[in-house]
């Protein structure tokens, strides 16, 4: 028994990570349960200080998810080694080390930056002074943009998502009747993020040619669906989740969810392209 779960643990997991031969359904789910672990530890904690993870908060994070995503991509540059083994510092270079990594650096920042707005701000900039910290990592994001060959394709992959999210967001309010759903901030930030995510593979047949309409027109199609859901998932939140912090916690995953892929994808089209 011992023996078969070492060996699964093996095939499952250190091969694959070490190899790259990316995801089975038994990584997968071990890594969205990690996800999902990771996510409940950020709110049980900020609970407990009485933070709310708002809209405010999301929007602080954002720097932290690009430089944390560009220190992500320099190892599919093959910069660092890649290893399984937790007690090697490249293993915080991926997935999901990386995770660990930027939990317990965007929860020590934030606690900083609040001590520091309350001593000396009132606690009126602690959303400010947490995005500034991020900016200790900048140097990963400096070496990733030195690696840029496609300036053109992640302006097309913004520009992109940038007219897409507008449309959606002016049906949105014209035409529905839950306008509410374009409002928030928090919604916007969510269908932003899986905008981009959901046109990473519409943008990159673009960037290289040859690909037919047909086949541009069925991602463009996967994005709208991509979108649908997202406007299903936040219409239930709003509909049935009362408790504002716990609709703010399934927002934020449903942000870091779409984002963080987003970012990684958007890294590798101006780097590969």
């Amino acid at each position: 028994m011992i023996e078969k779960f070492l060996e699964l643990i093996n095939t499952s997991f250190i091969e694959k990570h070490v190899l790259n031969h990316g995801y089975n359904i038994v990584s997968a789910t071990t890594y969205m349960l990690i996800f999902v672990l990771i996510t409940v530890v950020i709110y049980l904690i900020l609970k407990r200080k009485n933070i709310d993870l708002d809209y405010k908060f999301a929007l602080a994070t954002i720097p932290h998810l690009v430089f944390f995503t560009a220190l992500r991509v320099m190892e599919d540059q093959k910069l660092f080694p890649r290893t399984a083994n937790p007690l090697n510092p490249f293993f915080y270079t991926i997935s999901p080390g990386i995770w660990f990594l930027a939990l317990a650096f965007i929860l020590v920042s934030f606690f900083i930056s609040r001590k520091i707005s309350k001593k000396f701000f009132s606690g009126e900039y602690k959303y400010k002074i947490f995005a500034i910290f991020s900016f200790v990592l900048i140097p990963f994001l400096i070496i990733d943009l030195l690696n840029f060959n496609s300036w053109l394709g992640v302006g097309i992959l913004i520009g992109v998502t940038a007219v897409f999210s507008y449309v959606v967001f002016f049906i949105l309010k014209k035409h529905c009747k839950t306008r509410g759903l374009v409002k928030e901030g928090y919604n916007k930030l969510c269908i932003f993020s899986h905008s981009m995510d959901s046109l990473v593979p519409f943008t990159s047949n673009l960037c290289v040619g040859g690909a037919s309409a047909l086949l541009l027109s069925e991602l463009f199609l996967f994005s709208i669906g991509r979108i649908f859901i997202v406007l299903v998932f936040i219409y239930l939140v709003d509909r049935t989740v009362s408790k504002k912090e716990q609709r703010h916690l399934l927002k934020f995953v449903c942000f870091v969810v779409g984002l963080a892929p987003a970012l990684k994808d958007l890294f590798l089209i101006g780097i590969q392209f």
